[in-house]
This record gives C-alpha cells, structure tokens and sequence, in this order.
C-alpha cells in the first residue's frame, strides 16, 4: 500500500488509517465545536456557558491525562485492537448520553468524563497500533543465535568448522543482505507511515468541521428545532462511531505482534510463554511495572526518549496554535480598541468581534493547512534520515524561530500599520513545528518499539579488504543451507549465558505501555502551557506562551542534537567488556602461509569463546595471561577463513584494557545476596556481576535449614522483596519450601542465577590499591581448585546465620550415635523409635521437636534440654483463600496495603524495648505469654517455660504446636539439670542422670560473634578486618551503618554489625542496606563499561570515581552513637543472648533505633562522611558536583525569569550592555 513496505495487511493499514488515525480527533472536534449548542439549546442554559464550557474541557484533559496510560497498559495485555474497539464503542455512547443530559452537573459532566474515557483509548491507539504496521518477529537461526529476521547482528560463529570460498566470501561482503534490506525497509516505512497518520489525523479535523458540524443545520433546514436538530447530529456522529469500532474490530484482527493477546490475560493466563514469562507472583504489579518499564524506556532507549520529548512539545504546540493564537489576535483588538466586549458576556467575543475572530480562524487555518501538507514530507524525511533525526531538529528550529518571532510581534493585523505580512510565513513555521514534532515522534517510538536503532558499525580493514562485513563474524548467508553436519553444530559456548551485547529485543510487547506514557507526557505538556502560559500570558504580557514554546523547541533540539552526538560518538566510546573482547576477537590470530602462497587468518573471532582477561595487540598475535589455562591456538583451529587476506599491521585497536574480570562480586546468594544483584539489573541494567555460593542452589539460610518444620516466624507478605511481592503465598507464615520457591522464583525472574558460581568459597580478599580492585581468592568445593577473581566492587551477603555454633560439650567427639546440628540436618537419620536427645530450645528446636514426637513416625523418647526459658507466644496461621489471593493480585495497592499493615503492627513494638519507657509495655506483654504457656502447657512445666528474663530480651518465638506437644509422654523438657558431658551412648546430666541417645540434634544457634568468618578480608596496606575491630573496636565486629568499614574501599557489608532487629523482617534492614549500599556506589557503577553502555550519558558528563570510603572518625562516631544507644534497651538489662559480646558487653548485633529510622538513614545519608578517588591520581572527586551546579543555575535562572519582568530583558538590558565600555575595562585587567 502506498508504495511501502509494511509487515500487515492491506486490510489491517486502510483500518488504521481510515479508522483509527482518521476519526481520533474527529469526534474530539465536534464536540468541543457543538458542546455549547448543548448547554444552551438543550438543556436551556443561558448564562455562564463560557464557563461550563471550560470546566468541560480542563475535566476532559485531567481524565485524559490518567487514562491515555491506563488503556496503553490494558492493550499490552488485552491487545490494542480490543482498546481501539471499545474506545470507539465508549465514545459513541458517550454521544448519545450527551444529549440526554437535564442539566450540566453532573449529568453532562459524566457524559464528558465518559467521552473523554473513550477518547483518550482512541488516542493513544494511535501510536501503539503505528509498530504492529512494520512489527517483525525476532527468529533464531540455530547456527546464529543473535539474528533477527530482518536485520543482520554481528555474533560469534558457532559452527565447528566454517569453510569460506572467495565466491561466498565476496557474495556476502559486498552485497547488501536480505535481511539488511529488511531492517532498512522497516524503518523507512515507520517513518513514512507516521508522516501518513498525521495527515489522516489533520485530515479528521477537516471531516469533524465539513461533515460533522454542518449536521444540525442540515436538520434544522429539513424542519426540526434546534434542541431535535441538534440531538439528531450527536445520535449520528455517535452511530458512526459505532460503526468505526465496527471497522476496527474485524480490520485489525491478527495484527502483527499481538498474538496471544486476550482478555484472558488480563487475569494473567497467557496462551504463550513465547509472548510473557512472567511468574503468577508478578502479575499484582504488572500494570504498575508495565508503566516505570516505559518510562525508564524514555532513558534508555534514544528514539523513544526523544519520541516522549517531541510528543511533549507536539502536544502543546496543538495548544499554543488553536488556544493562544486567537488570544493573542483578541487581546490585540481589545486592547487597541477595534471591539469591545459586554462585560456581562465576555465570552460572547466571536460577535462582538467578527474581525478579530476571523483572523485568528485565518492564521490557525493556515498553520494547519501547512501542518497537513507537510506532514507527508516529514514522514518521507524521517525515514530517509534516521540517523541524526534530521527532520525533528528541523521542526525544532522551525519552533524556536516561529514562535519567537511570533511572541514578538505587536500586532497579528497584517492590515495594521505595525502589523507584518510575515505573519503568514510566521504561522507557517508554527504548522511545520508542530507536524513535524508529531510526525518525527510517532516515527521515532515505532522504530524505537521495533528497536530500529541507529547503529552505526564502524569498518575495520581487518575484516575485509573493502569495508564490507566478513562472513566470519557469525554472518550465516540468509539462504544458505547449513555447511557443517548437524552434530557438529554446536555452540563453543553454554547457552546459559546470553551475551546482552549482541542480543536484540523489540519492546512490542509494551508498545501500548509506551504510547499510554507517550499521551500522558503529551497531556503535561497541555496542561503546563494551558496553566503557565496563560498566567504569563496576563502578568508578563500575551507573547510569553510562545516564549514558552520556543524554549520548548529548544529544548527539544539540544536533546535532539545530543542524542544524535551520542549516538555518533557511540562507537569510539570505550565498549565494556563484553563488546571489547568481541571487537578484539575480529583482528586477534596468527598469519599463516597457504599454499600458493596465498595466506589466511586462524581464529579470526574467539574471543567470545574465552571469558578470561585478555589484551588486544596492534597486529598478529596477542598476549596470553598467567591464569587462563587452555591454550589459545587450541581454541583458534576451530574456525579457518581460506580466503585470500592482506594482513595489516596497523589496525586500529581498543587500548582500554580491564583491570578486573568482574564489576561487583558478590559473596552469597542468598536472601541479601540475591537481592542485591536484584537491584543492580533494576536500577543499573549492569550485568558484569558474579555471586559465590557455597551451596548447589539460590536462597541462603532458606536452603540450608531443612530440618522438618522448618518456617518464618515474619508474615510472608512481609517477609519478601518491597520490588517482588507474591500474591500466591498459601498462608500467612510459609514454610520453608515455599520461601526457598520465592527466592528462586526471583533469581530466575532476574536471570541472576546465570551469574552464580555455586559449590564455591571465598577464603581470601585482598585490596590491590595500584589497579584499585579486590583480588579475591575462590576455592572451588567440588574440584578443590583455586581460582582468581578480579572485581571493581566486592559486597559480603553471607548474613549472621550462616555458621552454625559447634558443640562445646566435652566429650562431643566420643558419642557413637549420630550428631548433627538442626541447621546440618541429617536426612539419613530415621527418628521413628529412636531416642533422641535436643540441646536448645531455641526457634528451630520448638519447631521440629513437635514433628517429631508426633505421629506418623513418633520417636521413642525425645530430651529437651533448656538453658534459659524462652517467651512463647501463640501463633494463628490462617490459610489464604483463593478470594483472599485474587483481592491481592488484582486490587491496586490491596497487598501494598496488607504488608504496611504487617510493618505497622511490628514495629510498634519497638516502643517496648527502652529500659525505662517501655517497663509497662513489657510487664503486660510478659503477663499474656505467661497467661498464654500456663494455659496450653503442664503445670510440671511452667517454671521451665516461664522466663526470669525482660521480654523482648530474646527474640520472642512463636508457638508451633510446642506447648501442646509437651503433652506427650515421650517428650520430657529438663532446664534445672544441663549436660555436663556427652558419652558414647548419650549424655550424662550435672546431677549424674545419664540419658541414652540414638542421636542428639544440636539446636544451639550460630556463631554471631564471629562476623565473616572463615574469611579473610585484607584491606588498604594489609589491614585485616579483624586486626582493624581488634584495634578500633576492641574486637567486636562494628561498621558504620552496619555495611561499610574504614580502610576498606569498595566494600561492604549486607547483613553486617548492628542491622538485626528483635521485633521486625530481616528483608526490611537488608533493603535498606542494599538501597544505602547503591546509593553511595551510584557515581562508581554508573562509570563502569557495562553501565556506560547502556547510559544516555555522554562519557564527558558521566562521574567518574573509581572508590569510595568511610571517613574513620565517622565511622568511630557511628560505632559510639550505637553502643550508647543500645546500653538503654532491654538487651543490655542482664540477660544472656546472642547480640552482647560475652568479653566487652558491647552490642553488635541489634541495631538500637526504630526501622523506619533506619530507613531515612539510608536515603538521606551524610555526604560529608565519605571520600571518592579518582582512580589514577587518587585524589578526592566529587562526584554529582556538577549536576547540582546545573540543577542550581537552572532554579537560579528560573527565580530571575519569575522576579525580572519582560521589559526590562528586552529594553533595559540591551540599553545597558549598549552602554558598557568594555575597552576600559580590559585596559584596567592589563593594568
């Protein structure tokens, strides 16, 4: 159709244009034409219609304004044919409710309120259906696993053996392929297809104004009054609305790209994994997350970024052109007396001002007449010149010039004696400004939704002696059959690992997300001019809206112009990693002699096959390093090019070569871990990171701890990421499986654990302060070989539950039966008939102890032996109903608010632990668990599970069937006669009672005073870590925030000293510390290659620190402040716990303030107690400074623009700077 090359059918495009793009503004127009005909013939009202008017319309924008994003998000879900459909259908109701209004509020208020409903889908449908015109699947070739079926992506070849001829060879590199046409073919007919659409949208207003409004004269001719009249037009122009939702609901069926689209997804169930993946836990926040993934799209990708922009200027030129123009022409004749206006009807100014209505109806006429023309030419120019968005820099210019001029002007008369005839020209330059901001914007979101991008790929001489792409870097010819049999044609790399270097994803699936966000941003614009336009407009003088509109233009044309810089400079940026390993793999190998003296190259790409650390040399050959233990030629022999090559010496190759083998190392993957990682995918799209686990899967303490009844003591929907809440927990404490599920859920949500080196350790870190990184020693448990990992940022994530306490018993090693700690459990062990004898009564010994006295498989006997009593309090755990679970997933913020409620009920708590303050709070607390355990407990137990201690002193543990199990006669519980010694057949009391044992189960907690352990962190000059807390901290783990510690750069610490809490969800302390710990890392992440890759940022304005520490006198202090804290909580009131030190009495494990205080610590943290470095001089930076410069010049000149008045910019100044001497002033410098 049209000449151009489309992916849908000719059904599918004449629906859109002659449907969709055509009557989207159509109805709009006609009734905000025929709206008054309404208010004063229908229902009969005669007085302050001028303002009902405008009420109208200011609700219509605002409902505008929520909904464009609302029907994007729902067609990303549904599809964008069913939205087009009932838009179309909601506005032809909406017409005839309109005309049964008795009165304006409310009746015709919520007619406009549903019209505007309607409108704002029709809309915005108008951009998200323009990319399904030229969508294209992404297909893998299974011998290029990065090809995409209309464009040619350079990717390592992953054929065994890849045999070249000269015919092939020049088949390939001199001639454009099909799928590059492809590529070039879709993006052209975005573009052109764009410049149609807005003709077909100017052309929409011509149909509302020659077919629509004529309608209820043409009744009133043919007899009818003009209430009938007029309520037969409206009963018409919605009849034809239902027949446009008619017309798109059979024209755009099957539309490319939305298969799978339903309203069945819309409940989440997908008829394709291919076209969502998305676990059930996600689908409560898909629509939120469908929107911040379209806006963080807008910084992300540059054509869609500036597509937003010129939407925004676009919209609001729409204003500035049919609100401000006839403004402008009226205050013009109003002002210089040529009407004048009844001040009881100033809205009456069409007939009280024929002329200066027909003016303003001249120049708005002729600037749309010029827009529609134009718009066509915009499209063609779009596509022909992608690269540096020539066409929207042009009408951005044209803006600038248009609307400055025209803001200037005293007259808009050209008839007048200080009136231009260059006012048509003027009013030319604003249509142009404003078809080509909306041409050039839809083009630039379909081909940023098609990830059409720009990218031009700089030539190389090593790859082809006439510039052209060489088929051996991965080009597979788009025709040719495979070469190689099919059992060679393996990958050398695991597919595990997807290189996101040369990986292609269209944003197809979000394309009404993006156009809702298109509308909305489209709509600010609106309401901004709207408001500040017009107030400037009365207090600084009627040409300040187009001011506005021209600083709009120029605003749009700088970020024009430095994305087009960007993605000019973007191929002599420094790459990261990824793409600097693939650029030096096209030149690296070895020149060798064929015969006949003709030579070829061997291993032409390998470097995608070697992950390790290598340099790049100017000319064959390379440098090999220490640690990478395969042979290279071995690797190189694979892949042959037997083409006649001229080897050059003097490529041009990238010098930047890394210090470090990975950008964040991670020690962990558990719940901190993994959640860290989590974030650094969010917030920094970085993915050059690694986790050592030491375990075979994901979720830390959760995969560890299996011992049976194994659960959370922490509400579920609670005791998971703020960033991943789950609808689908079964009940309001799970079990450990199910949180060991969420966790791995995450993971592969987030791909993360493609990044995990499982059955690994760390056992040392050291600090290399000449490359500035961690060099960090990792062992792996199942070959027992060492390895070396370089990292720039190194995060311990191993948590205070990690290393479980051993028995210090004596005589621990001579028992004969089997011993195991409950966090070790011993799966092989069978209770059943056993006896067996607990050491603790802690958390998990109350959980299992009642499993396994229980039937099915009770134990012979069970022993329980208390040191200190613990406080029981009784636990409800409901199961969440399938009502329960869908309130949570489909209501917005329902399960937002249930986990508030969680926090809420938590942390008020916290008032009860202060000594002093909260002894009322305790005593009552104290009395209901007392209540509570000589209730469900035998009395011969009561002393032994009544404590002496403050409540809160202890973590406080929830009754799983405990107490109740006490019940049972083979469980006994003995707390005033510990083990003395353990035998070889049991244990043997302080009385001298020996108990016999088949197995004993420690449950005696962990070692939370050693913090790190085993490992050994060396930091500046070779500190360790604990040198440093045996120097500063008399031994005792403590670290400022509880993550960071002097001397240490780049390191921290998640779950470190003092960040537990007695009353609240570990998740809750570890977010804080993740986002506190991205916070400070922000300016060195946002600097690494991976990140700068993917940043909008020119490298020039980019931060570049390479480290960052805590100042010791802050961290001294921090340590000071908690220690003093905590002496006034109930911890330090004489009971034994595992949080007080036993050789200092200092606390390092509570954290002695309210969380939500804890939370603002960790977003408004203290500048002044952190030092960044530059990495090669190593002095002090600061990084940010001159973002605040610019935000500052930016308020300062905003409150100068707002107190300096117009005249004096445009008169006194000039006046002034006139008058400046500036030769006297440089003679007095000189002097």
């Amino acid at each position: 159709m049209f000449g151009l090359q489309f992916t849908a059918s000719r059904t599918q495009i004449a629906s859109y244009l002659f449907g969709v793009a055509l009557f989207s503004i159509s109805f709009l127009v006609f009734l905000n034409s025929s709206i008054s005909f309404v208010i004063t013939q229908r229902i009969g009202q005669s007085r302050n219609v001028g303002d009902a008017v405008g009420t109208l319309g200011f609700v219509d924008e605002l409902v505008a304004l929520v909904a464009c994003p609302a029907w994007g998000l729902l067609s990303d879900r549904v599809g964008v044919r069913s939205v087009a459909v009932m838009g179309y259908t909601i506005v032809g109701v909406a017409l005839w409710i309109f005309v049964q209004a008795k009165n304006v509020y409310p009746e015709l208020l919520l007619a406009r309120i549903l019209f505007s409903l309607g409108g704002s889908a029709t809309a915005t449908m108008v951009t998200a259906v323009l990319p399904a015109m030229t969508f294209v699947k992404v297909v893998h070739d299974p011998r290029s696993p990065t090809r995409r079926a209309r464009s040619h992506a350079v990717a390592a070849s992953i054929s065994s053996e890849l045999t070249i001829t000269p015919a092939r060879f020049r088949s390939t590199s001199r001639e454009p392929t099909a799928d590059s046409r492809r590529s070039t073919d879709a993006g052209a007919s975005t573009s052109q297809l764009a410049g149609l659409v807005g003709m077909f949208t100017g052309c929409g207003a011509l149909v509302a104004l020659l077919v629509f409004l004529p309608l209820p004269t043409r009744f009133q001719e043919a007899g009818e009054t003009p209430a009938t009249a007029v309520a037969y037009a409206f009963y018409v122009v919605g009849t034809i609305a239902l027949f446009v939702a008619l017309g798109c609901f059979f024209g755009l069926r099957s539309l490319p790209g939305e298969e799978g689209k339903c309203w069945k997804r819309l409940a989440g169930k997908d008829e394709s994994k291919e076209t969502d993946t998305r676990s059930k836990r996600d689908l409560v926040l898909i629509y939120p997350r469908l929107f911040w993934q379209s806006v963080r799209l807008g910084f992300v990708s540059s054509n869609i970024g500036l597509g937003y922009m010129g939407g925004f200027v676009a919209r609001a030129s729409s204003v500035a052109i049919s609100l401000f123009i006839p403004l402008f022409t009226n205050h013009y004749f109003l002002q210089s007396g040529r009407c004048k206006v009844d001040p009881s009807n100033p809205s009456d100014i069409k007939s009280a001002c024929p002329e200066a209505y027909k003016l303003a109806a001249m120049l708005t006429g002729i600037s749309q007449l010029v827009a529609l023309m134009c718009a066509p030419l915009f499209g063609y120019l779009s596509g022909r010149f992608p690269k540096y968005n020539i066409p929207l820099l042009v009408s951005a210019v044209a803006g600038i010039a248009g609307y400055s001029w025209f803001g200037s002007l005293t007259s808009p008369d050209y008839h007048s004696e200080d009136g231009t005839g260059a006012i048509f020209f003027i009013v030319a330059l604003l249509g142009i400004s404003q078809i080509g901001a909306i041409v050039c914007s839809l083009a630039l979101l379909g081909r940023g939704i098609n990830n059409d991008e720009v990218k031009p790929v700089p030539s190389h001489g090593a790859e082809s002696t006439n510039g052209t792409s060489h088929p051996s870097a991965g080009a597979t010819p788009p025709s040719s059959a495979p070469i190689t049999p099919v059992d060679e044609d393996a990958p050398l790399l695991p597919r595990g690992r997807r290189d996101s270097s040369t990986e292609v994803h269209s944003h197809n699936h979000i394309k009404g997300s993006i156009a809702g966000t298109y509308s909305l941003l489209g709509g600010f614009g609106i309401l901004l001019l709207t408001k500040a336009g017009g107030a400037l407009f009365d207090s600084t003088g009627p040409g300040s809206p187009f001011y506005m509109m021209a600083a709009f233009n120029a605003l749009l044309l700088v970020v024009g112009v430095g994305v087009s810089g960007w993605q000019t400079a973007r191929p002599w940026q420094p790459a990261g990693r990824d793409e600097q390993l693939h650029a030096c793999a096209v030149f690296v190998g070895s020149p060798r002699r064929g015969s006949g003296g003709r030579g070829h190259v061997i291993g032409a790409r390998v470097t995608f096959l070697l992950r390790t650390r290598q340099t790049c040399l100017n000319g064959p050959g390379w440098e090999k390093t220490s640690h990478n233990k395969t042979t290279m030629w071995s690797r190189l022999s694979i892949m042959r090019i037997q083409q006649p090559y001229k080897w050059h010496s003097e490529i041009l190759l990238p010098h930047f070569i890394m210090s470090f083998d990975t950008e964040v190392l991670i020690i962990g993957a558990g719940m901190s871990g993994l959640g860290l990682a989590v974030q650094i995918i969010r917030k920094f799209g970085i993915s050059n990171f690694e986790l050592i686990e030491k375990s075979e899967d994901v979720g830390g303490t959760w995969l560890a701890n299996t011992y049976p009844g194994c659960g959370c003591d922490v509400a579920s929907h609670f005791y998971s990421y703020s960033f991943a809440l789950n609808p689908d927990w079964s009940r309001k404490y799970s079990m450990r499986p199910e949180i060991q599920a969420y966790f791995r859920s995450v993971a592969e949500q987030y791909r993360v654990v493609e990044h995990v080196r499982f059955h690994s350790i760390v056992e040392k870190a050291e600090w290399d302060d000449v490359d500035k990184v961690w060099v960090v020693k990792v062992l792996d448990l199942q070959t027992k070989q060492q390895s070396v990992r370089r990292a720039k940022i190194l995060v311990s994530g191993v948590g205070s539950l990690s290393v479980p306490k051993k028995c210090d018993v004596p005589g621990a090693d001579q028992f004969k039966g089997r011993m195991f700690h409950s966090a070790q459990w011993d799966h092989s062990f069978d209770w059943k008939d056993k006896d067996v004898v607990v050491l603790g009564n802690g958390c998990s010994a109350t959980q299992f102890l009642p499993i396994m006295a229980a039937p099915p498989n009770p134990v012979r006997k069970i022993t329980q032996f208390a040191r200190q009593a613990q406080y029981l309090s009784e636990r409800t755990n409901p199961v969440y109903s399938p009502l329960f679970k869908a309130t949570m997933r489909y209501v917005p913020l329902t399960m937002r608010l249930y986990r508030f409620k969680h926090y809420y009920d938590m942390e008020a708590d916290w008032s009860g632990f202060n000594i002093e303050s909260g002894r009322p709070i305790r005593q009552s607390l104290a009395q209901e668990n007392e209540a509570y355990v000589k209730k469900m407990a035998p009395r011969k137990y009561w002393d032994a599970l009544v404590p002496k201690s403050e409540i809160g002193c202890k973590r406080k543990v929830l009754d799983t069937e405990y107490l109740k199990s006490l019940w049972r006669e083979n469980v006994d519980l003995i707390s005033d006669d510990p083990v003395e010694r353990i035998t070889e057949d049991g244990v043997v009391t302080r009385s001298g009672r020996e108990v016999r044992a088949d197995a004993i189960v420690l449950a005696i907690g962990f070692a939370t005073q050693q913090m790190l352990c085993p490992m050994e962190i060396l930091g500046k000059g070779g500190l360790s870590l604990n040198e440093y807390w045996d120097t500063e901290t008399q031994g005792v783990a403590q670290a400022y925030f509880g993550t960071v510690v002097p001397h240490f750069p780049n390191f921290f610490v998640l779950m470190g000293p003092n960040t537990v809490t007695g009353h609240l969800s570990v998740i809750y302390t570890v977010e804080c510390q993740m986002n506190f710990t991205l916070r400070l890392l922000a300016p060195i992440l946002q600097s690494l290659p991976s990140y700068r890759s993917k940043s909008l940022l020119p490298a020039l304005l980019a931060p570049s620190p390479a480290t960052i520490e805590v100042l010791p006198e802050a961290a001294a202090s921090d340590s000071k402040w908690t220690q003093r804290e905590a002496k006034k909580l109930v911890w330090a009131s004489g009971c034994t716990n595992w949080a007080i030190d036993a050789k200092t009495g200092m606390n390092n494990m509570m954290y002695p303030d309210w969380q939500f205080l804890y939370w603002w610590r960790s977003v408004w943290w203290r500048r002044q107690d952190f030092v960044y470095r530059d990495e090669k001089t190593g002095q002090e930076v600061r990084p940010g400074e001159v973002g605040r410069w610019v935000r500052r010049v930016a308020l300062t000149a905003a409150l100068v623009g707002v107190v300096v008045k117009r005249d004096f910019v445009l008169e006194e100044l000039p006046r002034r700077l006139r008058g400046l001497d500036v030769g006297s002033i440089v003679r007095g410098w000189s002097g």
